[in-house]
């Protein structure tokens, strides 16, 4: 056992902790390495030091320090094994992660069985304000005056203006829609199986696996198109008999997938690729860029990624709309940018670009390392070894990085994100309001 000085000294640290958690809460939308400082000290503030036997203060002190710079070497210093956190969890921890199953699942219902089918010139204000600017432009009338037009209508003749090009912006955002729902319909659908798995779970599993959730519903305006192309099928048969019917879904262009399109990216030479060979089309992760070549301060950033077959026309942005890469069965997605840079290559002779999506620096990659397990670990000792090399890192080929058909199609989509933007708004003030913002779950 410990004496009351140490344990005393352990509880101090951990209020410390708990203060520090609530301030990287607050900074999630802010900054975008607080959600990799805010996994690192809830994995701090649930290892249970208490149940370690230390001599002094001083040995505890030194402890912690270690864990916070090393945990793995923190866990082989003391002989520990990851069970070793095996407090076992309450029904009220559990119920927990119950409580956010069953709001998920009213959202998810609400979407589906309310926002879709309502999504229309009539019923939905969004909607019919579109509505109302299409008619003041087609009688050169006043957008007020359009509005006061329409509250005259009964709605089969508002439902019969709406036309095909509102048609088919409203079957974009009801896609988005969908998409929202369906990615909470997969965290309730983990969530159950968690909660079912009988394997045996610590609370600091049950801990981790909160802020999971409420990670993944504090990001979820990065889901608005992961399942947007099966919105684009399916709802056109889902809303049939509703007030949300569309006919136009068939007809609006889907996400392209550009992982699928590997197959027409030809063999090429990086352009001052120096010691990288000839490229082979390839689902990988490979190095694109010659560090010896770069200024210090890039070294480590961009210069490692994922080249896709898709050419560069001129000055064009390409708006990286979802993505999702998978390896060894593992979600790493936060390893990569938001957003493509330019390769430039030759191919047949002559000159040209393609679009990559990089890794992030190779430094953030080590700093996360420690809080998101052994994969990632892993990943940054291979590249870290291998950055003067070539190499490959294979990704899955349930793999996505989802882009717009075309640049008017981009365009369009943008737009769209006003009236998605509401929803995702909605469900996160809601989660806030259920939830709050806590430093301790469990």
């Amino acid at each position: 056992m410990n004496s009351d000085d140490i344990l005393k000294y352990i509880n101090e640290e951990k209020n410390i902790s708990k203060y520090q958690i609530e301030s990287l809460r607050k900074s999630l939308l802010k900054k975008s390495y607080a959600k990799r400082l805010l996994e690192k000290e809830l994995d701090f503030f649930n290892f249970p030091f208490e149940n370690i036997h230390f001599l002094s203060i001083e040995g505890v002190r030194d402890a912690m320090a270690l864990y916070k710079s090393s945990k793995r070497s923190f866990l082989d210093k003391f002989a520990i094994e990851e069970s070793f956190v095996s407090r076992k969890p309450s029904k009220h921890d559990l119920g927990l992660i119950q409580r956010r199953i069953n709001f998920l699942d009213k959202k998810y219902r609400y979407i589906l069985g309310d926002i879709v089918v309502l999504a229309n010139v009539f019923d939905d204000e969004y909607f019919r304000d579109l509505l109302a600017d299409q008619l003041s432009r087609q009688k050169s009338v006043d957008i007020d005056s359009a509005r006061n037009l329409l509250r005259k209508k009964n709605k089969g003749y508002i439902l019969k203006k709406e036309g095909s090009v509102l048609s088919k912006q409203r079957a974009r955002c009801q896609s988005s829609a969908y998409s929202l729902a369906r990615y909470m319909h997969t965290i309730i659908r983990d969530s159950e199986r968690f909660l079912q798995d009988k394997s045996g779970k610590s609370k600091s599993d049950v801990s981790r696996y909160i802020d999971k959730i409420d990670s993944n519903i504090s990001n979820i305006d990065g889901q608005l198109f992961r399942f947007y192309n099966d919105g684009l099928v399916e709802l056109s048969s889902l809303l049939t008999d509703t007030s949300g019917r569309n006919e136009y879904f068939f007809k609006v262009s889907p996400l392209v997938d550009l992982l699928n399109e590997s197959s027409n990216l030809p063999d090429f030479i990086i352009s001052g690729g120096g010691s990288i060979p000839v490229i082979k089309k390839k689902l990988c992760i490979q190095r694109i860029r010659n560090i010896s070549s770069m200024g210090k301060d890039k070294v480590l950033n961009k210069s490692f990624g994922i080249i896709l077959p898709l050419n560069r026309v001129g000055s064009e942005k390409i708006n990286l709309l979802h993505k999702r890469i998978i390896i060894d069965g593992f979600d790493v997605s936060e390893l990569f940018a938001d957003k493509f840079i330019n390769l430039s290559v030759e191919s047949s002779g002559s000159n040209c670009y393609f679009k990559c999506l990089p890794l992030i620096p190779l430094n953030d990659i080590g700093r996360m390392a420690d809080s998101k397990g052994k994969l990632f670990g892993d990943i940054f000792d291979y590249i870290n070894a291998n950055k003067n090399n070539s190499f490959e890192i294979k990704i899955s080929s349930d793999s996505r990085i989802l882009v717009p058909a075309t640049r008017s199609e981009s365009e369009r989509l943008a737009r769209s994100r006003d009236w998605s933007n509401f929803i995702v708004n909605d469900i996160k003030n809601d989660y806030k309001k259920r939830f709050g913002i806590t430093t301790n779950h469990v």
